[in-house]
Order: structure tokens, then sequence, then C-alpha cells
């Protein structure tokens, strides 16, 4: 009986050391075979990143020659536009100087007295025509005519002076007069523009028969103070008759402009002169079917003087 419970006892021990095995056993693989797997499954992901890395690579790459396309077709563009800009000026410049040098000859349209509501409508003549003139203005405060200096400004065409007063018995009564008179004609406009005006023209003209003082010596003065004076050598007749029908002025101004080859034509913006803005489309369709210039007075203007000077 004791031999039997003996054998008993040691097959039980040999199976529970064979059953701790097995655990152990068991207990071993379990987390490799967990390593294992985790190992695969990171090799995994560690593909996936891979191709993700390689694709996002090839889009950059991609992204990088679209824009290096775009980019070069952009400059491409900005090339050839520049290239046409440049043409285009080239062209320009060549019918313009063909223009210059086929012309009969130059105008230059002045208008002397303004501003009033009459340059209003000669602005909108010359801004309808595409052509730009001259406006020797006097001093006048009010908010309209402030406009109005700033509008001849505005629109590209030359302010220049005519005095303040237009007081003759005044300004020409000392040189001490006419400097104060001008100073402050060319202060008003630069006040109000912010342009100092380099172009002067006496009123009555250089050659007037009522200054009591030498002509000279205001010329001389303009010349110090860097400015140019300008008289006309084509008269429209606004200036000696209000009454002078529009066709009499634009007869006027055509015998004068075609006996020139540089024309600076005397005219009046002021208030009354109504029949000089009705001349006025007339006399620019002919003068630009004539194959005139018509032009504002600048430095390259030739020198239109009544008086010849005396002094150095």
């Amino acid at each position: 009986m004791n031999k039997d419970n003996k054998d008993e006892n040691k097959e039980k021990s040999q199976i529970s050391k064979k059953l701790l095995i097995l655990i152990i056993v068991v207990l071993f693989l379990i987390p490799t075979v967990f390593c294992i797997v985790l190992f695969i499954k990171l090799n995994k992901l560690n593909d996936e990143l891979d191709r993700i890395r390689q694709l996002k690579i090839e889009r950059i790459l991609v992204a990088q020659k679209r824009s290096a396309e775009a980019e070069m077709i952009a400059s491409m563009l900005s090339f050839a536009q520049n290239e046409a800009s440049k043409k285009k000026a080239l062209m320009l410049k060549a019918a313009e100087e063909e223009r210059i040098r086929t012309a009969k000859g130059r105008v230059y349209l002045t208008f002397d007295d303004g501003p009033s509501e009459n340059t209003e409508d000669v602005l909108k003549i010359l801004k309808k025509n595409d052509i730009k003139a001259t406006f020797f203005v006097i001093g006048r405060t009010d908010e309209k005519s402030l406009k109005r200096y700033k509008k001849i400004v505005n629109e590209g065409h030359t302010i220049a002076m005519h005095s303040y007063t237009h007081n003759y018995g005044l300004i020409y009564a000392s040189l001490k007069n006419f400097k104060e008179d001008y100073y402050a004609i060319s202060d008003l406009i630069y006040n109000t523009t912010g342009v100092r005006c380099k172009y002067y023209r006496f009123p009555g003209g250089s050659s007037n028969s009522v200054s009591k003082i030498d002509m000279n010596l205001p010329a001389k003065f303009l010349k110090d103070e860097g400015v140019e004076y300008f008289d006309w050598n084509v008269m429209s007749g606004d200036a000696v008759r209000i009454s002078l029908s529009e066709k009499v002025l634009y007869e006027n101004v055509m015998a004068g402009v075609r006996s020139m080859k540089d024309s600076v034509v005397l005219m009046h913006d002021s208030l009354g002169r109504g029949t000089t803005v009705r001349a006025l489309p007339r006399i620019i369709k002919s003068l630009k079917k004539e194959n005139y210039l018509i032009l504002p007075i600048d430095e390259t203007t030739p020198v239109v003087h009544h008086r010849i000077r005396k002094f150095s």
C-alpha cells in the first residue's frame, strides 16, 4: 500500500513538474510571440512611414518643379511684356520724332487774364483735343479761382504769371511796385498749386507805352529771379476788341501762324471772351489738319520778346 502511494505520489510529482515546465515554456513563449508580432507590426509601420516620407518627398519635388516652372513662365511673360513695352515706347518715340520732324511748325496757345468761367470751357476744349496750352494768370483768391489754378496744373498745362493786380498804373509806377506785385502772384500760385512759376508776361507786353519805368529794369529783375518773360508774335485780336466775331478771331490766328515757324498766340480766357472760347475748336482743328505741333511753353520754347534786352 505504501509502495502504491509512493508510486502515485511520484507520478503526481512528475505530472506537476511537467505542468510547471509547460507553464514556464508557455509564459516564455507568449512574450516572445508578442515581441515577434510587435516587431512585424513595427516593420510594417516603418515601411508605411518610409512610403509616406517618399510620397511627401515626391510631392515636394513635384511642387518645387511646378513652382520653378511657374516662376519660369512668369519670368518669360514679364520679359515678353517688358520687351513689348520697350518696343511700343520705341515706336511711340519714333512716331513722335517723325511727327516733330515733319511738322509745319510749333504753335503755343496762350491765354491771358484768367482764371474765369471761360477758363473752364477752354480747359474742356483742350482736354477733348488732347493738347496742352499756357495760362498767364492774374491774382484771384476766391474759391473757384483757386480751384481753377489747381485744375490748370493738374491737367498738365503750363501755369504762368501775368501780374497780381493787372493794374498798369500801379504795377509800372516803380520797380518797387513791380516787385511787390510779382511776389504776390508768384506766392499765390505756389501756395495754391505747389508750382513756382518760371514764366511771366508783362501786362500790355514788354513794349507797352504806359510804364513809368524803363522796362529793362523789370526784365532784368525777372532774369535775376530765374524767370523768363514771354511776349507774343501772333494775336487773335480779342485783346483789341471784344466784339470781334469768331470768324475774325480764327482768321487772325491762322494768318499769323501761317506766317511763322514758331508761333506764340495771344488769346484771353477772361470774362467777356466767349467768342474766343467758341473760336478755339475751329482753330485747333485747322492747326492739327495743317500739321502744326500745339505745345505748352517750356524751357525748349523759342523766346519771343518785343524789346531787345539792354542788360547782360
